[in-house]
């Protein structure tokens, strides 16, 4: 079976199998750095959440041997479960007072998401873009939020100013940032798997910065004393590596290799081993401890603003 015909496949089996109310629609969904993807936008009776089941990874599991039956089986069990986002919590958020407690920011790439940046509120913070979401709620399995868009600011009367000044008091509350060494991270993820050897080639000493869910986590460099504390801690400036979306990789300068190796590690990683929704800079940064400020390498002169959490002198 090919790719057309699975997603035709999946497509008959999961709208035959809901009530006759719902309505499934397949859709090309917008993603980070304007990847369409292919998805099945589901609107079921008496809810106002509208789920999004992306098809691609269904396909990789079709490829892999799960049975067509077991992946719509999947599916429907996934549509089943109940979403941690009342109706009532929904209504409320039309009002600000009610809204302001859920507003956070993530980052992502100017350049690569100029059509997004039309429609939503946004703020430049070196060649990136912060933009704003409602954290509307979690479990154990998943997390659901919404991209604030121009015309929801509008009615809430926010700039992008306000929002990011509500966003940076609950951000790091909502997402508590965390650094661990590289090396155990790889570790615990795969405990036989030695740094050095198959794969991308790191330095030494590089610790991982990200928030405690892993998701959206590349905006904790935004984080009012983070990186300033853990350069205090290695008595020396900081690169900042953008791993991804989800994450950013800290390497003291004191132990740093040539920068221009860095920034092609960095290129090269995300061609051959980050996916193209999920990339977020070819830059590197480098965070000073004299003026408490990150900009690009080696001359790049775009600081951190000082509502965005970090002091400037």
């Amino acid at each position: 079976m090919n790719y057309a015909s699975f997603c035709h496949a999946v497509h008959h089996a999961v709208s035959l199998s809901l009530e006759n109310d719902a309505v499934v629609k397949k859709e090309k969904v917008l993603k980070n750095n304007g990847i369409l993807l292919d998805a099945l936008c589901i609107t079921l009776p008496f809810s106002s959440c509208a789920p999004i089941i992306y098809l691609e990874p269904l396909f990789e599991q079709l490829q892999k041997g799960t049975s067509l039956e077991a992946i719509t089986k999947a599916v429907l069990h996934c549509l089943s479960e109940e979403v941690p986002v009342s109706d009532d919590l929904l209504d409320r958020l039309r009002e600000p007072e009610a809204a302001r407690a859920h507003i956070a920011y993530r980052l992502v790439s100017q350049a690569s998401n100029k059509s997004l940046l039309e429609d939503v509120p946004w703020i430049p913070f070196l060649d990136l873009a912060i933009v704003f979401f409602l954290h509307l709620g979690s479990d154990a399995n998943r997390q659901v939020g919404a991209l604030i868009h121009n015309h929801q600011a509008s009615l809430w009367n926010w700039s992008a100013g306000e929002l990011l000044a509500i966003a940076r008091e609950n951000t790091p509350h909502l997402f508590p940032a965390r650094i661990e060494s590289l090396e155990n991270v790889i570790a615990e993820i795969r405990p036989q798997t030695p740094l050095s050897g198959a794969g991308p080639s790191f330095p030494p000493a590089l610790y991982l910065l990200t928030n405690h869910t892993g998701i959206h986590g590349a905006s904790c460099m935004l984080y009012e004393n983070v990186i300033e504390h853990f350069a205090d801690q290695m008595e020396s400036d900081i690169l900042i590596l953008p791993s991804s979306i989800h994450e950013v990789l800290l390497l003291a300068c004191t132990k740093a290799p040539d920068c221009t190796i860095i920034q092609h590690m960095i290129h090269t990683i995300n061609q051959e081993e980050v996916a193209p929704e999920e990339i977020l800079s070819d830059e590197l940064y480098i965070y000073s401890r004299s003026n408490h400020a990150i900009r690009i390498w080696p001359s790049g002169s775009h600081d951190i603003p000082e509502q965005a959490g970090t002091r400037n002198p």
